[in-house]
């Protein structure tokens, strides 16, 4: 239910803003509201468990359904401190569309968690690719100049980690940030 609930408002919230840029028309709070509603009810019927129910029914018990249906764990990862004598760089880059603009950010922690470097901040236009992988670069240029040897790398991005440990992927088009990389831990272990 609340995986119809969170395409129902992403959907709709997307088809209001090209009503409004594309015709100039707009619907009221209300109106966009039961539209949500409207949706959810539709998707619902299309799933077995709630195929028999009608939509009196599934408005009529709307808490209740909503308040026995399962909501999966989004618990945040704990953080895992770096070996000792290493120091953790934990990075992320975004992308408001592909190409659109993209930012990255990242900090450097000791094995105590003591933060020893932020960084944050737009780099442009790019895709999500392209925001990963210049957050770790400017993440290990940070390192670099805190005069630090031992690194381990860590972001969400399994693709870009990967790509960095044993540049399995051929990102052609990135292979002047993989020179880059490469020349920047020359002197340093990286895990």
């Amino acid at each position: 239910m609340w995986r119809c609930l969170r395409a129902a408002v992403c959907w709709t919230i997307f088809e209001e803003r090209n009503r409004r840029i594309c015709s100039d028309r707009e619907r009221r709070l209300p109106e966009i509201l039961e539209l949500i509603q409207i949706r959810v009810f539709h998707w619902l019927k299309s799933l077995a468990l709630f195929k028999d129910l009608s939509e009196d029914d599934l408005l009529r018990n709307w808490k209740e359904i909503a308040s026995s249906t399962p909501v999966k764990d989004t618990s945040l990862p704990s953080w895992a401190p770096p070996p000792s004598g290493f120091v953790k760089l934990n990075f992320d880059g975004s992308s408001m569309g592909n190409p659109g603009p993209s930012g990255i950010g990242g900090v450097l922690r000791n094995e105590e968690g003591m933060i020893i470097s932020l960084f944050s901040g737009p780099i442009g236009l790019g895709d999500s690719l392209k925001a990963e992988i210049s957050a770790v670069i400017e993440g290990t240029q940070r390192a670099i100049e805190l005069n630090i040897t031992n690194l381990v790398i860590e972001g969400n991005s399994k693709l870009v980690v990967d790509w960095l440990r044993i540049d399995t992927a051929n990102f052609w088009s990135y292979n002047n940030e993989r020179r880059k990389f490469n020349w920047l831990t020359k002197n340093i272990e990286v895990r």
